[in-house]
């Protein structure tokens, strides 16, 4: 009976110790350092800490956070190599083992492998695609837009049968499954229509032009600004002229917050829901202004860079669905915890009463396993706050058509008060006529 009594607080401590696999706090030295522009240094911390801010079951965390860090540090081949093992690993464990799945369903998704955010696996895409054309490999930076893209278009059908299922456990009302608002990527056509102009396809850079268009035609909630003024442009440049493309990264991505619904319940079953949220991180910037100088002649053009895409909008309407899936499960959770406590209780309570000393004890040990489940589904009930912590929050755009030349470029971040938060200086650019003179910049935060 000891050997039984041991082994049921046995069990009810690795349900309890199992949900506290995140440690979101020991990303914040590696934040502040890729928030000033010091990305080696945010590598070194993340590769130096990677067993405990990671561990085994973040592997796809790692390899996003080591190729976003890797692409802003301009270390493209490294980046291409961690943010293609990324998406390897999200298709793998799209086919996900039936024992991680079981799992989750018992304890919570902190059990399972982390697949990524259905975002994060459309925009690394996007920055493979930047890291293919700095490496001068331009089929496969307009290969891996095409890959964003479809990816988009797939989204709509990716949960349902993992919803229904969820549903049909938790024993949830069927009602239709939601669709969301995002089917294009205007930031993923606008590079790929770039990359076709600078290999001569200027029929598919006209279907992505039109393309980019639509998007911010028919996705009014994730494209409520304008449509930037220089798009129309781009496939009219005079012959003889170059012209200038600038892409800006600022902000930082949406983070995860735990939200613990309490006393949410059936009859006399008593629920804990621990749901995670996506909350926007506060973006300090009131504009972006490049100023491009010809070296020669010290003419200066000064333009506005104009919004393209809100990834953080993106990412918080691409979790809608997860996040259905997510609560169902957390509900089919509760539900199975508390039928099972409930019951061993009352089994329980008939036991004790028994004149048989044997009895006895069964019914008092399974009153204790009775409890000590309730408990556990209180402390194990934990939502999977493991989210990339390095996706800008918005891509920015300007276009400028110029003679060619040598210019320097003065790419300043805004802030409140009409303060510059941050200067990105370029001397002696070099723009030519004919090529894609793309020059990307990024600012996180200060």
């Amino acid at each position: 009976m000891k050997k039984v009594l041991f082994c049921i607080l046995s069990i009810i401590t690795v349900l309890s110790v199992s949900s506290c696999a995140s440690v979101p706090g020991e990303h914040a030295p590696a934040i502040k350092s890729a928030r000033e522009g010091h990305y080696e240094k945010s590598l070194e911390y993340i590769e130096n800490k990677k067993d405990k801010i990671y561990g085994k079951k973040s592997e796809v965390l790692y390899y996003l956070d080591s190729g976003l860090l890797q692409h802003y540090n301009a270390d493209w081949r490294d980046s291409i190599e961690n943010l293609t093992a990324a998406e390897q690993k999200i298709y793998d464990l799209y086919t996900k083992s039936i024992s991680a799945e079981v799992a989750s369903y018992i304890l919570n998704d902190n059990v399972r492998d982390y697949s990524g955010e259905d975002y994060e696996d459309i925009y690394l895409n996007v920055f493979n695609s930047l890291n293919y054309f700095y490496d001068d490999r331009i089929e496969d930076a307009v290969v891996e837009t095409n890959r964003a893209i479809n990816k988009i278009k797939a989204l709509s059908n990716k949960y349902q049968q993992e919803l229904l299922k969820a549903r049909e456990a938790a024993k949830l009302e069927k009602e239709e499954i939601k669709s969301i608002a995002f089917h294009d990527s205007a930031l993923a056509e606008y590079l790929r229509m770039l990359y076709c102009r600078a290999i001569g396809d200027y029929d598919g850079a006209a279907t992505n032009q039109r393309m980019i268009k639509d998007a911010f035609m028919t996705q009014k909630k994730l494209y409520n600004f304008a449509l930037p003024e220089t798009i129309e442009e781009e496939l009219s440049i005079p012959k003889g002229k170059a012209r200038l493309n600038v892409l800006t990264f600022s902000g930082i991505s949406p983070v995860k917050s735990e939200v613990i619904i309490r006393d949410y319940g059936l009859a006399n079953f008593s629920f804990a829901l621990a749901l995670p949220e996506l909350i926007k991180s506060e973006y300090p910037f009131t504009k972006i202004v490049v100023r491009v100088e010809d070296s020669k002649t010290g003419k200066t053009i000064v333009q506005s860079l104009q919004l393209l895409e809100s990834l953080e909008n993106v990412a918080e309407e691409t979790f809608t669905l997860h996040k259905d899936v997510i609560y169902a499960k957390a509900i089919a959770r509760s539900v199975t915890k508390a039928v099972a406590s409930n019951v061993g209780m009352s089994v329980g309570d008939e036991l004790v009463r028994s004149d048989d000393a044997g009895l006895v004890l069964a019914g008092a040990l399974l009153q204790l396993f009775s409890i000590g489940g309730n408990i556990t589904q209180q402390v194990s009930e934990h939502a999977d706050m493991r989210i990339s912590r390095y996706f800008p929050a918005r891509a920015s755009v300007a276009g400028i058509t110029l003679d060619p030349g040598l210019y320097d470029l003065q790419i300043d971040y805004y802030g409140a008060g009409d303060e510059v938060i941050y200067s990105d200086w370029r001397e002696n650019v070099s723009i030519k006529a004919g090529d894609l003179n793309l020059i990307e910049s990024v600012c996180l935060g200060r």
